[in-house]
């Protein structure tokens, strides 16, 4: 399962374009999380499944996209339970405890979220305590960086249930 990941195009829709284009393989599924839901819609995801999720500055877009989204969905994909988010209702610029304690109460076993602008990618095993929480299972959370500074991300989910996370840059 290849799953590529935009948020915060805030514009951009031309970066999101063009990372699309790049990509040596089609993606199973293509994930925005938000800032920029308009120019998802521009982008043609070469027929895979796609999933988004509205962010704090995606307001003044409705009315202008036929797409419709929540602030969060949960969905499963690859054998993952994975959790997507803008961020900003967890507070994501101040820290992650909000965001991790949210993802195990919901049985996620990753977290896609934006809104920082800053690309990360972090591992949390089983039995480790994270943020005050001590988590069940492990947790991996992503974010993508900004599409807007020409960042984007992929999750590749193997068939024996692997996880890998990297973070991309057209620049």
């Amino acid at each position: 399962m290849n799953i590529l990941v935009f948020s915060d195009s805030h514009g951009r829709a031309s970066n999101m374009m063009e990372a699309l284009k790049r990509q040596v393989k089609r993606p199973d599924a293509v994930v925005f999380l938000g800032d920029g839901l308009i120019d998802i819609s521009y982008c043609d995801v070469q027929g895979a499944a796609l999933f988004v999720v509205e962010g704090n500055c995606d307001y003044w877009y409705r009315g202008y996209t036929d797409l419709r989204s929540e602030r969060e969905i949960l969905i499963n994909l690859g054998g993952k339970r994975i959790m997507m988010t803008h961020g900003d209702e967890y507070g994501v610029k101040l820290g992650f405890a909000r965001i991790v304690k949210a993802a195990a109460e919901k049985g996620a076993d990753i977290v896609l979220f934006g809104h920082t602008h800053q690309a990360l990618e972090k591992y949390i095993p089983a039995g480790e305590t994270e943020y005050g929480i001590e988590l069940e299972k492990p947790l991996w959370l992503f974010n993508p960086g900004a599409a807007a500074d020409s960042c984007f991300g992929s999750v590749e989910i193997d068939g024996k249930g692997r996880v890998m996370l990297s973070n991309g840059r057209l620049r």
